[in-house]
């Protein structure tokens, strides 16, 4: 028996439960909801099966937010980022700016929403203005098991360093994305 949702919104085929208000329970949704001809099989409050009944198949975490970014040193004026988790893949993005460091040290952003996995070493892409740097590219990168990024700058040549919160002019902006990997 299948369940199908028809295309004035309305559900057919339910054969047991069903609420008095015409609501419909989890438990109600036995085994297979049928969407116009596509099939979604084996749902459960805890996740759903996505094309298959295999393990690499299940779905089991999905959610959207915001997170909040802090400098390693100092503090930021302005944040908007925003962040995506589908089972185990993370994607954040935003912009920052308004570092008050000017210190020498590396440049790093924290509270990163979920720690990267101990296996994974990730890398991104940013765009930007104002960062007083002597290589041909910027990137992002994120080290295992941690919830910080940092920014680097790179050679064609094969040189890189840390960009240092001193190379950071002032009126600054950083447009970035990154995904990576997580155990959680």
């Amino acid at each position: 028996m299948a369940l199908v949702l028809n295309g004035s919104g309305s559900i057919t085929g339910l054969s047991a439960g069903g609420l008095p208000d015409g609501s419909v329970t989890a438990d109600d949704i036995a085994s297979t909801l049928d969407l116009s001809g596509k099939t979604i099989t084996n749902m459960n409050p805890s996740g759903i099966y996505l094309g298959g009944t295999g393990a690499a198949n299940y779905l089991d975490d999905y959610e959207t937010g915001t997170w909040t970014p802090t400098a390693t040193d100092g503090s930021l004026s302005y944040q908007k980022t925003t962040y995506i988790k589908i089972g185990s893949a993370v994607h954040v993005s935003g912009l920052i700016e308004g570092f008050t460091s000017s210190s020498g040290i590396a440049m790093e952003v924290s509270g990163l929403p979920f720690t990267s996995a101990s296996n994974q070493l990730s890398a991104g892409s940013l765009f930007f203005r104002y960062v007083n740097h002597s290589h041909d590219q910027l990137s992002l990168y994120m080290p295992s098991s941690s919830n910080i990024f940092q920014m680097w700058s790179s050679n064609k040549d094969g040189a890189y360093a840390h960009v240092l919160y001193s190379q950071l002019q002032s009126g600054h902006t950083i447009f970035f994305q990154l995904t990576y990997y997580t155990d959680a």
